[in-house]
Protein backbone atom coordinates (compact mmCIF):
# COMPACT_ATOMS: atom_id res chain seq x y z
CA UNK A 1 0.00 0.00 0.00
CA UNK A 2 2.41 2.67 1.18
CA UNK A 3 5.72 0.86 0.76
CA UNK A 4 5.98 1.48 -2.97
CA UNK A 5 6.01 5.25 -2.41
CA UNK A 6 9.38 7.01 -2.24
CA UNK A 7 9.43 7.39 1.52
CA UNK A 8 12.19 10.04 1.65
CA UNK A 9 9.81 12.62 0.22
CA UNK A 10 6.95 11.70 2.50
CA UNK A 11 6.09 13.55 5.71
CA UNK A 12 7.65 11.89 8.73
CA UNK A 13 4.31 10.42 9.80
CA UNK A 14 3.85 8.58 6.50
CA UNK A 15 7.48 7.54 6.46
CA UNK A 16 7.00 5.89 9.84
CA UNK A 17 3.76 4.34 8.64
CA UNK A 18 5.50 2.87 5.60
CA UNK A 19 8.23 1.45 7.80
CA UNK A 20 5.78 -0.22 10.12
CA UNK A 21 3.77 -1.61 7.21
CA UNK A 22 6.91 -2.96 5.57
CA UNK A 23 7.86 -4.80 8.77
CA UNK A 24 4.41 -6.32 9.04
CA UNK A 25 4.34 -7.54 5.44
CA UNK A 26 7.95 -8.82 5.59
CA UNK A 27 7.18 -10.84 8.69
CA UNK A 28 4.07 -12.30 7.00
CA UNK A 29 5.99 -13.30 3.84
CA UNK A 30 9.26 -14.58 5.21
CA UNK A 31 8.54 -15.41 8.84
CA UNK A 32 11.58 -13.30 9.58
CA UNK A 33 13.12 -14.07 12.95
CA UNK A 34 13.66 -10.34 13.57
CA UNK A 35 11.22 -9.35 16.34
CA UNK A 36 8.32 -7.55 14.70
CA UNK A 37 7.12 -5.91 17.88
CA UNK A 38 10.34 -4.69 19.46
CA UNK A 39 10.50 -1.43 21.39
CA UNK A 40 11.73 0.53 18.38
CA UNK A 41 8.64 -0.43 16.39
CA UNK A 42 6.38 0.42 19.29
CA UNK A 43 8.09 3.82 19.63
CA UNK A 44 7.63 4.43 15.89
CA UNK A 45 3.94 3.65 16.19
CA UNK A 46 3.54 5.99 19.15
CA UNK A 47 5.29 8.85 17.35
CA UNK A 48 3.29 8.21 14.21
CA UNK A 49 0.01 8.44 16.10
CA UNK A 50 1.14 11.60 17.87
CA UNK A 51 2.06 13.35 14.62
CA UNK A 52 -0.97 12.43 12.51
CA UNK A 53 -3.78 10.87 14.59
CA UNK A 54 -6.57 11.81 12.14
CA UNK A 55 -5.03 10.61 8.88
CA UNK A 56 -6.79 7.50 7.60
CA UNK A 57 -3.64 5.72 6.41
CA UNK A 58 -2.04 6.35 9.79
CA UNK A 59 -5.11 5.05 11.60
CA UNK A 60 -4.95 1.87 9.62
CA UNK A 61 -1.23 1.16 9.80
CA UNK A 62 -0.83 1.95 13.49
CA UNK A 63 -4.08 0.28 14.36
CA UNK A 64 -3.29 -2.93 12.49
CA UNK A 65 0.24 -2.99 13.89
CA UNK A 66 -1.01 -2.78 17.47
CA UNK A 67 -3.85 -5.18 16.83
CA UNK A 68 -1.39 -7.82 15.67
CA UNK A 69 0.82 -7.07 18.65
CA UNK A 70 -2.06 -7.69 21.05
CA UNK A 71 -2.27 -11.32 19.99
CA UNK A 72 -4.99 -13.47 21.51
CA UNK A 73 -5.05 -11.94 24.98
CA UNK A 74 -8.49 -11.85 26.62
CA UNK A 75 -7.84 -9.64 29.65
CA UNK A 76 -9.81 -6.42 30.19
CA UNK A 77 -6.96 -4.11 29.22
CA UNK A 78 -6.42 -5.95 25.93
CA UNK A 79 -10.12 -5.79 25.15
CA UNK A 80 -10.09 -2.06 25.84
CA UNK A 81 -7.15 -1.59 23.45
CA UNK A 82 -8.99 -3.59 20.81
CA UNK A 83 -12.01 -1.30 21.12
CA UNK A 84 -9.78 1.74 20.57
CA UNK A 85 -8.13 0.17 17.55
CA UNK A 86 -11.45 -0.94 16.13
CA UNK A 87 -12.50 2.71 16.07
CA UNK A 88 -9.42 3.48 13.97
CA UNK A 89 -10.18 0.61 11.58
CA UNK A 90 -13.79 1.70 11.28
CA UNK A 91 -12.81 5.29 10.42
CA UNK A 92 -10.63 4.05 7.58
CA UNK A 93 -13.20 1.52 6.40
CA UNK A 94 -15.83 4.27 6.01
CA UNK A 95 -13.51 6.64 4.16
CA UNK A 96 -11.34 4.24 2.10
CA UNK A 97 -13.03 0.80 2.02
CA UNK A 98 -10.98 -0.31 -0.96
CA UNK A 99 -7.74 -0.08 1.01
CA UNK A 100 -8.85 -2.37 3.84
CA UNK A 101 -7.61 -5.95 3.36
CA UNK A 102 -10.21 -8.72 3.22
CA UNK A 103 -9.38 -10.15 6.65
CA UNK A 104 -9.71 -6.74 8.28
CA UNK A 105 -12.96 -6.11 6.41
CA UNK A 106 -14.38 -9.41 7.63
CA UNK A 107 -13.41 -8.51 11.15
CA UNK A 108 -15.10 -5.11 10.89
CA UNK A 109 -18.30 -6.60 9.48
CA UNK A 110 -18.47 -9.17 12.28
CA UNK A 111 -17.79 -6.47 14.84
CA UNK A 112 -20.50 -4.29 13.30
CA UNK A 113 -23.04 -7.11 13.53
CA UNK A 114 -22.13 -7.77 17.17
CA UNK A 115 -22.90 -4.16 18.10
CA UNK A 116 -26.37 -4.14 16.58
CA UNK A 117 -29.03 -2.93 19.03
CA UNK A 118 -32.79 -3.22 19.44
CA UNK A 119 -33.19 0.47 20.32
CA UNK A 120 -35.90 1.83 18.04
CA UNK A 121 -35.79 5.30 16.50
CA UNK A 122 -38.62 7.17 14.80
CA UNK A 123 -38.16 9.80 12.12
CA UNK A 124 -39.85 13.18 12.65
CA UNK A 125 -42.03 12.36 9.65
CA UNK A 126 -43.25 9.10 11.20
CA UNK A 127 -43.89 10.79 14.54
CA UNK A 128 -45.90 13.61 12.96
CA UNK A 129 -48.20 10.97 11.50
CA UNK A 130 -49.06 9.69 14.99
CA UNK A 131 -51.94 10.91 17.17
CA UNK A 132 -50.14 10.00 20.42
CA UNK A 133 -46.92 8.41 21.59
CA UNK A 134 -46.72 4.89 20.08
CA UNK A 135 -45.59 1.99 22.26
CA UNK A 136 -42.47 -0.06 21.51
CA UNK A 137 -44.29 -3.20 20.43
CA UNK A 138 -46.72 -1.25 18.20
CA UNK A 139 -44.06 0.36 15.98
CA UNK A 140 -43.87 -0.55 12.32
CA UNK A 141 -42.07 2.38 10.64
CA UNK A 142 -38.79 2.53 12.63
CA UNK A 143 -35.05 1.96 12.39
CA UNK A 144 -32.73 0.44 14.98
CA UNK A 145 -29.88 2.51 16.32
CA UNK A 146 -26.35 1.35 15.62
CA UNK A 147 -23.39 3.20 17.17
CA UNK A 148 -21.42 3.06 13.90
CA UNK A 149 -24.15 4.45 11.63
CA UNK A 150 -23.90 7.99 10.33
CA UNK A 151 -27.58 8.75 10.88
CA UNK A 152 -28.12 11.77 13.12
CA UNK A 153 -29.90 11.17 16.43
CA UNK A 154 -32.08 13.38 18.62
CA UNK A 155 -32.40 12.13 22.20
CA UNK A 156 -35.47 13.24 24.17
CA UNK A 157 -34.96 13.52 27.93
CA UNK A 158 -38.13 13.79 30.00
CA UNK A 159 -39.79 12.67 33.21
CA UNK A 160 -42.41 9.96 33.61
CA UNK A 161 -45.59 11.40 35.12
CA UNK A 162 -46.97 7.97 36.09
CA UNK A 163 -45.43 4.56 36.67
CA UNK A 164 -47.13 3.06 33.60
CA UNK A 165 -47.04 5.90 31.06
CA UNK A 166 -44.82 8.97 30.74
CA UNK A 167 -47.49 11.17 29.20
CA UNK A 168 -51.09 10.04 29.81
CA UNK A 169 -52.57 13.49 29.08
CA UNK A 170 -50.57 14.07 25.88
CA UNK A 171 -48.81 17.29 26.94
CA UNK A 172 -45.31 15.92 26.28
CA UNK A 173 -46.43 14.60 22.89
CA UNK A 174 -47.67 18.01 21.75
CA UNK A 175 -44.56 19.74 23.07
CA UNK A 176 -42.23 17.28 21.35
CA UNK A 177 -43.94 17.79 18.00
CA UNK A 178 -43.47 21.55 18.39
CA UNK A 179 -39.81 21.14 19.42
CA UNK A 180 -39.03 18.86 16.50
CA UNK A 181 -40.58 21.30 14.01
CA UNK A 182 -38.45 24.12 15.44
CA UNK A 183 -35.31 21.98 15.46
CA UNK A 184 -35.75 20.79 11.85
CA UNK A 185 -36.47 24.36 10.76
CA UNK A 186 -33.21 25.45 12.37
CA UNK A 187 -31.26 22.37 11.19
CA UNK A 188 -32.84 21.02 7.95
CA UNK A 189 -30.43 18.07 7.90
CA UNK A 190 -32.34 16.65 10.90
CA UNK A 191 -35.43 15.98 8.76
CA UNK A 192 -34.30 12.35 8.39
CA UNK A 193 -32.86 11.95 11.89
CA UNK A 194 -33.80 9.21 14.33
CA UNK A 195 -35.63 10.33 17.47
CA UNK A 196 -35.18 8.45 20.76
CA UNK A 197 -37.96 8.56 23.35
CA UNK A 198 -37.73 5.71 25.85
CA UNK A 199 -41.44 4.79 25.71
CA UNK A 200 -41.23 3.80 22.04
CA UNK A 201 -37.50 3.12 21.83
CA UNK A 202 -37.19 0.40 24.50
CA UNK A 203 -39.62 -2.27 25.83
CA UNK A 204 -41.66 -1.01 28.79
CA UNK A 205 -43.82 -2.69 31.45
CA UNK A 206 -45.48 -5.10 31.18
CA UNK A 207 -42.58 -6.87 29.46
CA UNK A 208 -42.28 -10.47 28.35
CA UNK A 209 -39.20 -12.39 29.41
CA UNK A 210 -37.61 -11.80 26.01
CA UNK A 211 -38.48 -8.09 26.12
CA UNK A 212 -37.04 -7.78 29.63
CA UNK A 213 -33.78 -9.27 28.38
CA UNK A 214 -33.70 -6.72 25.56
CA UNK A 215 -34.49 -3.88 27.98
CA UNK A 216 -31.71 -4.80 30.41
CA UNK A 217 -29.19 -5.22 27.61
CA UNK A 218 -30.01 -1.96 25.88
CA UNK A 219 -30.17 -0.02 29.14
CA UNK A 220 -26.42 -0.53 29.36
CA UNK A 221 -26.07 1.30 26.04
CA UNK A 222 -28.03 4.34 27.17
CA UNK A 223 -25.06 6.51 28.11
CA UNK A 224 -23.37 5.63 24.81
CA UNK A 225 -26.51 6.70 22.95
CA UNK A 226 -26.85 9.99 24.87
CA UNK A 227 -23.18 10.76 24.25
CA UNK A 228 -23.55 9.99 20.53
CA UNK A 229 -26.70 12.08 20.04
CA UNK A 230 -26.38 15.18 17.88
CA UNK A 231 -28.99 16.97 19.96
CA UNK A 232 -30.57 16.30 23.35
CA UNK A 233 -33.99 17.85 23.90
CA UNK A 234 -35.17 18.37 27.47
CA UNK A 235 -38.94 18.78 27.55
CA UNK A 236 -40.31 21.73 29.51
CA UNK A 237 -43.23 19.69 30.82
CA UNK A 238 -42.55 19.08 34.50
CA UNK A 239 -39.17 20.82 34.45
CA UNK A 240 -39.43 21.72 38.16
CA UNK A 241 -39.52 18.03 38.93
CA UNK A 242 -36.93 17.05 36.31
CA UNK A 243 -33.84 17.97 38.36
CA UNK A 244 -34.82 15.62 41.16
CA UNK A 245 -35.40 12.57 38.95
CA UNK A 246 -32.50 10.11 38.93
CA UNK A 247 -32.71 9.02 35.29
CA UNK A 248 -33.12 12.66 34.20
CA UNK A 249 -30.01 13.71 36.12
CA UNK A 250 -28.09 10.82 34.57
CA UNK A 251 -29.16 11.78 31.03
CA UNK A 252 -28.47 15.48 31.62
CA UNK A 253 -25.01 14.75 33.05
CA UNK A 254 -23.97 12.56 30.12
CA UNK A 255 -25.33 15.09 27.62
CA UNK A 256 -23.63 17.99 29.40
CA UNK A 257 -20.21 16.32 29.47
CA UNK A 258 -20.07 14.14 26.36
CA UNK A 259 -19.00 16.93 23.97
CA UNK A 260 -16.88 18.99 26.33
CA UNK A 261 -13.39 19.63 25.08
CA UNK A 262 -12.42 21.05 28.48
CA UNK A 263 -11.87 24.53 27.11
CA UNK A 264 -13.56 27.87 27.61
CA UNK A 265 -17.06 28.04 26.18
CA UNK A 266 -17.14 24.48 24.82
CA UNK A 267 -20.70 23.53 23.83
CA UNK A 268 -22.80 20.59 24.92
CA UNK A 269 -25.28 18.55 22.90
CA UNK A 270 -28.22 19.86 24.96
CA UNK A 271 -30.40 22.06 22.74
CA UNK A 272 -32.14 24.81 24.72
CA UNK A 273 -35.04 26.50 22.95
CA UNK A 274 -35.71 30.26 23.27
CA UNK A 275 -38.39 29.70 25.94
CA UNK A 276 -36.19 27.36 28.01
CA UNK A 277 -33.93 29.81 29.82
CA UNK A 278 -35.48 28.59 33.06
CA UNK A 279 -34.41 25.02 32.31
CA UNK A 280 -30.90 26.05 31.36
CA UNK A 281 -30.56 27.94 34.64
CA UNK A 282 -32.17 25.14 36.61
CA UNK A 283 -29.68 22.61 35.24
CA UNK A 284 -26.69 24.91 35.50
CA UNK A 285 -25.62 22.99 38.60
CA UNK A 286 -24.39 20.17 36.38
CA UNK A 287 -22.04 22.42 34.46
CA UNK A 288 -20.98 24.48 37.48
CA UNK A 289 -20.16 21.25 39.26
CA UNK A 290 -17.81 20.39 36.41
CA UNK A 291 -16.52 23.92 35.92
CA UNK A 292 -16.19 27.21 37.71
CA UNK A 293 -15.62 30.56 36.03
CA UNK A 294 -12.59 32.47 37.29
CA UNK A 295 -11.68 35.84 35.79
CA UNK A 296 -13.83 35.10 32.76
CA UNK A 297 -12.29 31.69 32.09
CA UNK A 298 -13.71 28.27 32.78
CA UNK A 299 -11.65 26.15 35.15
CA UNK A 300 -12.27 22.46 34.74
CA UNK A 301 -12.71 20.28 37.79
CA UNK A 302 -12.11 16.88 36.25
CA UNK A 303 -8.41 16.65 35.62
CA UNK A 304 -5.72 15.05 33.51
CA UNK A 305 -4.11 11.71 34.12
CA UNK A 306 -1.91 10.86 37.09
CA UNK A 307 -0.06 7.57 37.49
CA UNK A 308 -0.77 7.32 41.21
CA UNK A 309 -3.65 7.66 43.66
CA UNK A 310 -2.64 11.23 44.36
CA UNK A 311 -5.71 13.08 45.64
CA UNK A 312 -7.23 15.78 43.48
CA UNK A 313 -9.79 17.67 45.52
CA UNK A 314 -11.45 19.60 42.72
CA UNK A 315 -12.13 16.33 41.00
CA UNK A 316 -13.28 14.78 44.30
CA UNK A 317 -15.72 17.62 44.97
CA UNK A 318 -17.26 17.31 41.50
CA UNK A 319 -17.70 13.53 41.75
CA UNK A 320 -19.05 13.62 45.32
CA UNK A 321 -21.48 16.43 44.46
CA UNK A 322 -22.98 14.58 41.49
CA UNK A 323 -23.48 11.32 43.39
CA UNK A 324 -24.70 12.98 46.56
CA UNK A 325 -27.38 14.75 44.54
CA UNK A 326 -28.26 11.51 42.75
CA UNK A 327 -28.84 9.88 46.15
CA UNK A 328 -31.65 12.34 46.86
CA UNK A 329 -33.38 11.86 43.50
CA UNK A 330 -36.49 9.80 42.83
CA UNK A 331 -37.13 7.02 40.32
CA UNK A 332 -40.42 5.91 38.80
CA UNK A 333 -39.52 2.26 39.40
CA UNK A 334 -38.53 1.71 43.08
CA UNK A 335 -35.70 -0.67 42.20
CA UNK A 336 -34.08 1.56 39.57
CA UNK A 337 -31.88 3.68 41.82
CA UNK A 338 -28.91 1.22 42.05
CA UNK A 339 -29.16 0.76 38.29
CA UNK A 340 -28.99 4.51 37.64
CA UNK A 341 -26.03 4.84 39.99
CA UNK A 342 -24.18 2.03 38.21
CA UNK A 343 -24.89 3.59 34.81
CA UNK A 344 -23.64 6.98 36.00
CA UNK A 345 -20.46 5.45 37.46
CA UNK A 346 -19.78 3.66 34.18
CA UNK A 347 -20.42 6.84 32.17
CA UNK A 348 -18.04 8.85 34.35
CA UNK A 349 -15.40 6.12 34.19
CA UNK A 350 -15.44 6.51 30.41
CA UNK A 351 -14.28 10.13 30.74
CA UNK A 352 -10.74 10.10 29.36
CA UNK A 353 -9.27 12.63 31.77
CA UNK A 354 -10.31 11.15 35.11
CA UNK A 355 -7.45 10.39 37.51
CA UNK A 356 -7.02 7.02 39.26
CA UNK A 357 -8.06 8.80 42.46
CA UNK A 358 -11.27 9.93 40.77
CA UNK A 359 -12.00 6.39 39.61
CA UNK A 360 -11.42 5.17 43.17
CA UNK A 361 -14.05 7.64 44.40
CA UNK A 362 -16.43 6.40 41.72
CA UNK A 363 -15.91 2.91 43.13
CA UNK A 364 -16.88 4.12 46.61
CA UNK A 365 -20.02 5.79 45.27
CA UNK A 366 -20.92 2.74 43.23
CA UNK A 367 -20.92 0.39 46.23
CA UNK A 368 -22.04 2.81 48.95
CA UNK A 369 -24.41 5.72 49.46
CA UNK A 370 -21.77 8.21 50.56
CA UNK A 371 -22.17 11.70 52.04
CA UNK A 372 -19.51 14.39 51.97
CA UNK A 373 -18.70 15.87 55.42
CA UNK A 374 -16.26 18.18 57.10
CA UNK A 375 -14.79 17.27 60.47
CA UNK A 376 -14.35 20.04 63.03
CA UNK A 377 -11.20 20.26 65.11
CA UNK A 378 -13.07 18.83 68.08
CA UNK A 379 -14.23 15.79 66.07
CA UNK A 380 -17.81 16.64 65.01
CA UNK A 381 -18.77 15.55 61.46
CA UNK A 382 -20.92 18.06 59.58
CA UNK A 383 -22.74 16.68 56.49
CA UNK A 384 -22.51 19.01 53.50
CA UNK A 385 -25.42 20.11 51.29
CA UNK A 386 -25.36 20.86 47.57
CA UNK A 387 -25.34 24.63 47.14
CA UNK A 388 -27.88 24.69 44.32
CA UNK A 389 -30.39 23.12 46.74
CA UNK A 390 -29.81 25.80 49.38
CA UNK A 391 -28.45 28.86 47.53
CA UNK A 392 -28.84 31.12 50.60
CA UNK A 393 -26.56 29.04 52.82
CA UNK A 394 -22.85 29.68 53.34
CA UNK A 395 -21.01 28.28 50.32
CA UNK A 396 -17.72 26.53 50.97
CA UNK A 397 -14.84 27.61 48.72
CA UNK A 398 -13.46 24.98 46.39
CA UNK A 399 -10.35 23.24 47.64
CA UNK A 400 -7.32 25.48 47.24
CA UNK A 401 -4.46 23.86 45.36
CA UNK A 402 -0.93 24.99 46.17
CA UNK A 403 0.16 27.72 43.79
CA UNK A 404 -3.34 28.90 42.90
CA UNK A 405 -3.97 32.61 43.24
CA UNK A 406 -7.73 32.55 43.59
CA UNK A 407 -10.29 30.54 45.50
CA UNK A 408 -13.63 30.11 43.84
CA UNK A 409 -16.94 28.73 45.11
CA UNK A 410 -17.29 24.98 45.53
CA UNK A 411 -20.42 22.84 45.05
CA UNK A 412 -21.21 22.45 48.79
CA UNK A 413 -22.60 24.67 51.55
CA UNK A 414 -23.34 24.65 55.30
CA UNK A 415 -26.48 25.73 57.14
CA UNK A 416 -26.28 28.70 59.54
CA UNK A 417 -26.48 26.26 62.46
CA UNK A 418 -23.61 24.20 61.05
CA UNK A 419 -21.52 27.34 60.60
CA UNK A 420 -21.97 28.09 64.30
CA UNK A 421 -20.91 24.56 65.22
CA UNK A 422 -17.92 24.84 62.90
CA UNK A 423 -16.79 28.10 64.44
CA UNK A 424 -17.33 26.84 67.98
CA UNK A 425 -15.46 23.63 67.17
CA UNK A 426 -12.27 25.37 66.06
CA UNK A 427 -12.83 25.34 62.31
CA UNK A 428 -12.66 22.59 59.69
CA UNK A 429 -9.91 20.03 59.95
CA UNK A 430 -10.78 17.44 57.38
CA UNK A 431 -13.14 16.78 54.48
CA UNK A 432 -14.25 13.18 54.13
CA UNK A 433 -16.81 10.71 52.78
CA UNK A 434 -19.11 8.92 55.21
CA UNK A 435 -20.79 5.63 54.32
CA UNK A 436 -22.35 2.63 56.05
CA UNK A 437 -19.45 0.27 56.82
CA UNK A 438 -18.62 -1.10 60.27
CA UNK A 439 -15.34 -2.03 61.94
CA UNK A 440 -16.44 -5.67 61.80
CA UNK A 441 -16.87 -5.34 58.03
CA UNK A 442 -13.36 -3.96 57.77
CA UNK A 443 -11.88 -6.78 59.90
CA UNK A 444 -13.08 -9.30 57.33
CA UNK A 445 -10.94 -7.61 54.70
CA UNK A 446 -7.94 -7.26 57.03
CA UNK A 447 -7.99 -11.01 57.64
CA UNK A 448 -8.55 -12.03 54.01
CA UNK A 449 -6.03 -14.33 52.36
CA UNK A 450 -4.88 -13.74 48.81
CA UNK A 451 -5.88 -10.09 48.96
CA UNK A 452 -3.07 -9.17 46.56
CA UNK A 453 -5.06 -10.43 43.58
CA UNK A 454 -7.74 -7.83 44.33
CA UNK A 455 -5.44 -4.83 44.55
CA UNK A 456 -5.83 -2.47 41.56
CA UNK A 457 -2.61 -0.47 40.87
CA UNK A 458 -3.14 3.15 39.89
CA UNK A 459 -1.40 2.89 36.46
CA UNK A 460 -4.15 0.45 35.40
CA UNK A 461 -6.68 3.27 35.75
CA UNK A 462 -5.21 5.99 33.54
CA UNK A 463 -7.35 4.83 30.60
CA UNK A 464 -11.17 4.92 30.44
CA UNK A 465 -12.87 1.74 31.61
CA UNK A 466 -16.45 0.92 32.58
CA UNK A 467 -15.71 -0.87 35.83
CA UNK A 468 -12.21 -0.66 37.31
CA UNK A 469 -13.39 -2.21 40.61
CA UNK A 470 -15.55 -5.19 39.58
CA UNK A 471 -16.15 -6.35 43.18
CA UNK A 472 -16.24 -4.76 46.62
CA UNK A 473 -13.09 -6.76 47.45
CA UNK A 474 -11.19 -4.93 44.70
CA UNK A 475 -12.29 -1.58 46.07
CA UNK A 476 -11.63 -2.18 49.78
CA UNK A 477 -8.28 -3.95 49.35
CA UNK A 478 -7.12 -1.10 47.10
CA UNK A 479 -8.21 1.47 49.70
CA UNK A 480 -6.36 -0.41 52.45
CA UNK A 481 -3.13 -0.06 50.49
CA UNK A 482 -3.35 3.73 50.27
CA UNK A 483 -1.80 4.49 53.65
CA UNK A 484 -1.69 3.73 57.36
CA UNK A 485 -5.28 4.87 58.04
CA UNK A 486 -7.23 4.97 54.75
CA UNK A 487 -10.50 4.36 56.64
CA UNK A 488 -11.30 5.45 60.18
CA UNK A 489 -14.19 5.40 62.64
CA UNK A 490 -15.36 8.14 64.99
CA UNK A 491 -16.19 7.59 68.65
CA UNK A 492 -19.90 7.00 69.16
CA UNK A 493 -20.54 6.06 65.51
CA UNK A 494 -20.19 2.32 64.99
CA UNK A 495 -22.21 2.21 61.80
CA UNK A 496 -20.16 4.41 59.48
CA UNK A 497 -16.65 4.45 58.05
CA UNK A 498 -14.96 7.69 57.03
CA UNK A 499 -12.69 8.06 54.01
CA UNK A 500 -10.47 11.17 54.28
CA UNK A 501 -10.38 13.39 51.23
CA UNK A 502 -8.13 16.30 52.25
CA UNK A 503 -6.82 18.24 55.21
CA UNK A 504 -8.15 21.74 54.66
CA UNK A 505 -8.21 24.35 57.38
CA UNK A 506 -10.24 27.54 57.17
Amino acid sequence: MLVSVRTRKLPRALWLAARLWARIKRAERTQDSTPLFDQQAVDHAAELWRLHPDQSEVQFVVGWFHYLRLGDGDDEETEQDRRVLTDAFRALHRRMPGQVPADVREFLEAEHAAKRTAIRLLSPRALLACAEFPAYRDLTDFTEWHPDDDRRVVFVSHRWTTATHPDPDGRQFLELLQRLRELVREHPSLADCGVFYDYWSMPQHPRSEAEDEVFRRELGRLSELVAAADHVIILSEGYRDYRDRAWCVFEAFVAATSTLDWSEGSPTSVHYFPDQDHIEQDLAFLRTTMFQTVAGKQVKFLTSWHHSYRPDMKEAEAICAIFQHLGTCRTTEPGDHPLVKLQLAQAMNRLPNLTPYGRLLLGIHRYFDATCCVLTDDGIPLPLTLHFKQPDWARIPAYHQIGERERYPGPFCLSPEQVEVLQAGGGSRLSMLRFAFTAADLDRFHQAKGWEEYYVPAPMLIHPTENPFPTLDHLVHTILELGPAPLFFLPGDDEHAYFPLADQRG
